[in-house]
């Protein structure tokens, strides 16, 4: 089982979470960084190829089957980022935050598990799509 910690400022917006009917769980999605996207989700979406792998705070954390080997025995720490403009399913965006999390790979490694919007190529202008005048 994964160690899971949650910062206070994170722990305490998620008191509002708790108690929604059915349950929460967070969820790390399988989704555009190859498996980095933290999610809070309604427990009601969570299937049986999903695996538990850790609680955070009353509110426990889950992995695709598929990847529960290469996240069940790490280290996680759950953080906030406070008037995020991130899109997305989790539960909080409309809120005006997003969970975060950092993982601690076993041996050592740590590196803050965010997708970030990739950059826009350099050079790109409206001009050579043509959508202004000309």
């Amino acid at each position: 089982m994964a160690t899971v910690t949650i910062s206070p400022d994170a722990s305490e917006r998620l008191v509002q979470f708790r108690q929604r009917p059915g349950g929460v769980a967070f969820k790390i999605d399988n989704g555009c960084c190859g498996g980095t996207t933290l999610l809070l989700i309604d427990a009601g979406f969570l299937g049986s190829g999903d695996v538990r792998v850790g609680e955070a705070d009353g509110v426990d954390v889950y992995v695709e089957r598929s990847l529960e080997r290469s996240y069940a025995s790490d280290s996680y720490h759950i953080d906030v980022r406070i008037g995020a403009r991130d899109s997305g399913f989790s539960m909080e965006v409309p809120m005006g935050f997003k969970f975060l999390m950092t993982r601690t790979v076993s041996g050592g490694a740590e590196g803050a598990v965010e997708c970030p919007a990739p950059p826009l190529a350099s050079g790109w202008s409206s001009h050579r799509h043509g959508t202004e005048g000309g």
